[in-house]
Protein backbone atom coordinates (compact mmCIF):
# COMPACT_ATOMS: atom_id res chain seq x y z
CA UNK A 1 0.00 0.00 0.00
CA UNK A 2 1.56 3.30 -0.99
CA UNK A 3 1.82 6.01 1.62
CA UNK A 4 0.71 9.45 0.52
CA UNK A 5 1.35 12.59 2.50
CA UNK A 6 1.84 16.33 2.44
CA UNK A 7 5.15 17.65 3.67
CA UNK A 8 4.83 21.13 5.14
CA UNK A 9 8.11 22.13 6.78
CA UNK A 10 8.17 24.58 9.67
CA UNK A 11 11.41 26.27 10.56
CA UNK A 12 12.52 25.41 14.09
CA UNK A 13 10.03 22.55 14.54
CA UNK A 14 10.95 18.90 15.01
CA UNK A 15 7.35 17.67 15.27
CA UNK A 16 5.73 15.02 13.11
CA UNK A 17 1.95 14.78 12.95
CA UNK A 18 0.35 11.64 11.55
CA UNK A 19 -3.39 11.78 10.82
CA UNK A 20 -5.47 9.08 9.23
CA UNK A 21 -9.17 8.69 8.58
CA UNK A 22 -11.77 6.08 9.61
CA UNK A 23 -11.62 2.93 7.54
CA UNK A 24 -15.06 3.52 6.00
CA UNK A 25 -14.43 7.11 4.98
CA UNK A 26 -13.33 8.18 1.56
CA UNK A 27 -13.34 11.41 -0.41
CA UNK A 28 -17.12 11.18 -0.74
CA UNK A 29 -17.69 10.87 3.01
CA UNK A 30 -19.12 8.25 5.32
CA UNK A 31 -22.78 7.42 4.53
CA UNK A 32 -23.67 7.08 8.22
CA UNK A 33 -27.34 7.74 7.50
CA UNK A 34 -27.68 4.50 5.50
CA UNK A 35 -27.84 0.90 6.61
CA UNK A 36 -25.41 -1.04 7.25
CA UNK A 37 -23.20 1.88 8.29
CA UNK A 38 -25.85 3.32 10.61
CA UNK A 39 -26.13 0.06 12.56
CA UNK A 40 -22.38 -0.46 12.63
CA UNK A 41 -21.74 3.00 14.08
CA UNK A 42 -24.72 3.15 16.44
CA UNK A 43 -22.94 1.36 19.29
CA UNK A 44 -20.30 4.09 19.43
CA UNK A 45 -22.70 6.96 18.78
CA UNK A 46 -21.27 7.52 15.31
CA UNK A 47 -24.58 7.39 13.46
CA UNK A 48 -25.14 11.09 12.81
CA UNK A 49 -25.79 12.38 9.33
Amino acid sequence: MPLEAWYIPREGSDKLIVVNHPRWSNRHGLPAHREAWRSAGAATGNDAV
